[in-house]
């Protein structure tokens, strides 16, 4: 497996009740909704149960589709400009809501790896896009997800 393959793409924080901002983070591999979504909702499936809904800012993605494919059903994409451009908000059947840190594709592992880990202690009160600069990843790469 290469090693792009094996990288972490979710991390959560365990008690999803933090006092920071975020409750975890997700580092996609391409800019792609139709793929990197199903990838992302198979990924919480397995740790929060059925997702619902995902909300983010459609900067940077490929395409902005209102729904994707995901087992034998379809997920709503809600596609808002307000939100940080580095956040997304997941819905899940059990009422749950959590905020993940978006790690652009082409960013560098180490700074994404430090990012992530920095967004699933659930103590920051810094938004998304803030602490991908805290954490070293250029203001280039931190337009939206472009790569």
């Amino acid at each position: 497996m290469a090693a792009d393959e094996e990288r972490i793409r979710l991390t959560l924080n365990a008690e999803r009740a933090g006092d920071g901002v975020l409750d975890g983070a997700w580092w996609p591999r391409t800019r792609n909704p139709l793929v990197e979504f199903p990838l992302l909702v198979a990924e919480l499936a397995a740790a929060v149960g059925a997702v619902t809904r995902i909300s983010l800012s459609g900067t940077g993605w490929l395409t902005t589709p209102r729904t994707v494919p995901f087992d034998q059903s379809r997920i709503e994409i809600c596609w808002f400009s307000p939100i940080d451009s580095h956040e997304v908000v997941v819905l899940a059947n059990n009422a749950i809501e959590l905020d993940l840190l978006l790690v652009p594709p082409a960013t560098a592992p180490i700074a994404a790896l430090a990012a992530m880990t920095a967004a699933t202690r659930g103590h920051s009160a810094a938004r998304g896009s803030e602490l991908l600069a805290t954490h070293g990843v250029p203001a280039g790469t931190r337009r939206g997800i472009v790569e």
